[in-house]
């Protein structure tokens, strides 16, 4: 958020993992021609000898990600993820 506050065009904002447990990330901007058009595929090492799982690899990077339990508010039997409100604005 602070390249755009600081008026840097061109970059998209990176998220690169610092440790697994404690799990810590660092934001960081990145030219967008770097990122462009790139994927990053799921490593096949991380498939068990099966075929039909993961390894603990695998489960110890997804972990941090998918652990925990999110209550969900529901009106009308719609999710609600968030609400915005007049005092959001400074308008």
């Amino acid at each position: 958020m602070q390249a755009a506050l600081d008026g840097e065009s061109g970059v998209m904002m990176t998220i690169r993992r610092v440790s697994n447990s404690p799990y810590k990330v660092e934001y960081k901007p990145v030219d967008v021609k770097l990122c462009a058009n790139r994927e990053q595929c799921f490593p096949e090492k991380w498939i068990n000898e099966q075929g039909n799982g993961i390894d603990s690899q695998a489960n110890e990077y997804f972990m941090p990600l998918i652990q925990g339990e999110e209550n969900v508010r529901y009106e009308n039997g719609i999710p609600v993820h968030f609400v915005i409100s007049d005092d959001d604005f400074d308008c």
